[in-house]
């Protein structure tokens, strides 16, 4: 075929006759080899063009290859639109078994974390392997719950309240405490490593999305880090009992009420 439309194309006659012919593109022109390696599909791009061509000493040569090349085209054409509406996958080289992937995730959909005062969704790049950036969560406060005191020692934080109304403190180094409300359409942002609580208010349950810059999610909560740490750094520091120290949480405590 391509050596027909070549010679066809190259040849001058006086005569000519408008008719469609095919001609080769360089766009998108490589190699079987490079092809194969490369794991990608280089397509031959033909068009047709409304144009004086000369006759041809082979002219059924000619014509039977251009309609094999139209065909092929609109095959082409429409094994690539068939491919556009099934769900993407990613074929790993040299292997040819196609792998799919999902690209996108139902937050909702994940086991959550539940506690007494409410639960948490969390998807980090451990559910969604393809997301290598981000780690959402979704969280669910009842009425009169708190969130308690953690942070973050890898990442910054966003809220973004979907519902009811919550109290949010954070605390610094050298004092600095500051404490605000936010309801339904707000985004609250905290720096990582700052210490924060969330305080549900109102009569209506709090939910909220959160993201973190980081695919790894890590916390730190207050009662874990007083459980972690000996009871005499403790009664030193703080000025307390070893019966109270005693009485304290020995692990996260999450979302009480």
């Amino acid at each position: 075929m391509r050596k027909a439309t070549a010679h066809a194309s190259a040849l001058t006659h006086a005569e000519f006759v408008n008719s469609p012919i095919l001609r080769r593109s360089l766009v998108n022109i490589a190699s079987g080899n490079t092809a194969k390696l490369s794991c990608m599909l280089s397509t031959t791009w033909l068009r047709t063009s409304r144009r004086a061509i000369p006759l041809s000493p082979h002219p059924t040569v000619t014509t039977i290859a251009g309609a094999i090349a139209i065909r092929r085209v609109i095959s082409r054409r429409s094994h690539g639109l068939r491919r556009m509406s099934r769900k993407p996958s990613i074929t790993i080289c040299p292997a040819r078994v196609p792998v799919r992937v999902a690209f996108w995730y139902r937050l909702g959909a994940i086991a959550p974390r539940r506690f007494a005062g409410g639960e948490e969704r969390i998807v980090s790049s451990v559910e969604f392997p393809i997301q290598t950036t981000l780690t959402s969560v979704r969280m669910d406060l009842e009425p009169g719950s708190l969130r308690e005191l953690h942070w973050h020692p890898n990442a910054d934080e966003w809220q973004y309240y979907t519902k009811g109304r919550a109290r949010v403190g954070i605390f610094g180094a050298h004092g600095r405490v500051k404490m605000e409300g936010f309801g339904r359409g707000d985004v609250c942002f905290i720096p990582q490593g700052f210490g924060h609580w969330v305080e549900q208010i109102g009569s209506e349950p709090t939910q909220l999305v959160i993201l973190f810059n980081n695919p790894h999610y890590e916390e730190i909560s207050l009662s874990q880090w007083l459980a972690s740490n000996p009871a005499r750094l403790l009664e030193d520091n703080f000025g307390v009992t070893a019966e109270v120290i005693e009485k304290l949480p020995k692990a996260a405590l999450g979302i009480v009420k």
